[in-house]
Parts: structure tokens; sequence; C-alpha cells
């Protein structure tokens, strides 16, 4: 009925949400959750936001034009216990700097054998896996911040604007200024 009454407007099958001549529309119920928080952030502030998606234990807000999966989602579909209790504490600490040693301990395993569990749980080092986190608040910082990418890197936990940058390139395939650009024109249009 809905697309009968709105069929000249774009569907996507691997965006979160759309926005479309003043139509905004989401994927699910998950990213209904996402589309809601990214609203309350236009309309207020990102701190409002984050403050919400911390009341409804959500992590973080996944922005409308990314695929349907979350580096706090992804990586989680095993079982090891140890695993889970450092991957909890790696997203409520994603900008302190930690070593293998006391991620380790965390997970109450010696280096070794937390080393090895860890990445045959979910396919990463603990080191990419912190990576990814940082990678994932920087694009929300990105799409919704007018910070510097200089200044995005540090409040993300990179010591180096150039290591920030080719993890973003490798992992997303384009600079971060470029995604930047892309974002602003989507939110224009």
């Amino acid at each position: 009925m809905l697309w009968t009454a709105f069929c000249m407007l774009a569907i996507s099958w691997v965006q979160l949400a759309l926005r479309e001549r003043g139509i905004i529309t989401s994927a699910g119920i998950a990213s209904g959750i996402d589309m809601a928080l990214s609203l309350i952030e236009q309309q207020h502030e990102p701190r409002l936001a984050a403050e919400v998606a911390r009341y409804l234990v959500i992590y973080i807000r996944r922005n409308g034009t990314q695929p349907q999966r979350s580096v706090y989602l992804e990586y989680r579909n095993h079982l090891h216990p140890g695993v889970h209790r450092v991957q909890n504490w790696l997203a409520e600490h994603v900008l302190k700097s930690v070593s293998l040693t006391e991620l380790a301990q965390i997970a109450n395993m010696s280096v070794r054998s937390f080393s090895r569990a860890f990445k045959e749980a979910t396919g990463l080092t603990p080191v990419q896996y912190q990576q990814r986190l940082r990678l994932e608040v920087a694009s929300t910082l990105l799409q919704n911040s007018d910070l510097s990418i200089e200044a995005i890197a540090t409040r993300c936990g990179f010591d180096d604007t150039r290591h920030f940058r080719r993890l973003w390139q490798r992992y997303f395939g384009v600079s971060p200024s470029a995604t930047r650009k892309k974002q602003t024109k989507i939110s224009v249009a």
C-alpha cells in the first residue's frame, strides 16, 4: 500500500534509512531506532542522542547510509565468555589504550590463550577489533561534526592521523575526506 502511494520514491536494499522528498524510512526495527536517534541528533545535539542510546542500552547509532551491520554486533556470534567480556570492555572504553596483558586479565586467561581464543572467535586480533570500534566512532564524528580529520583521529584514540587515514582507506575504500563529502551530499539531498 505504501509503495503504491509513493511509487516514485527510491528504494535502497543496503541502506539503513533513506530520506527523500521529506519522507524518512528505515529498513526495520533496529534501523528505525538508529533513524530516531539520528533525528534527535539533528534536532538537538549529538550528546542528547548518545544519552538516549545509553538509556535504551544501544551502543551507538549507525548512520543511515551505512550497511546493515555494525562492529558492535558483527563479531559477537560466538559463545566464548572471556572474549565477550573483552568485547564489552572495549566497547565501553573505545578510546582507552590497553595492553594485551590487560585484556587477557579481563578475559581471565593467559595472554597466549586469550590471543588465540579472540582470533578464533572473531576472526580479528584484539587490536584490529579495537581499531574497528574506533573507526565506527570516527564515522559518527565525521558525519555529525565540523571537526577536522586530525581532531577526529585524536578524539578516537589514534595518535597518528596518517595511521588513521590509512586504516580508514583500507576499511572503507575511500579517504575520510571523501567520505565526509559524500555524506554531505547525501544529507543535502
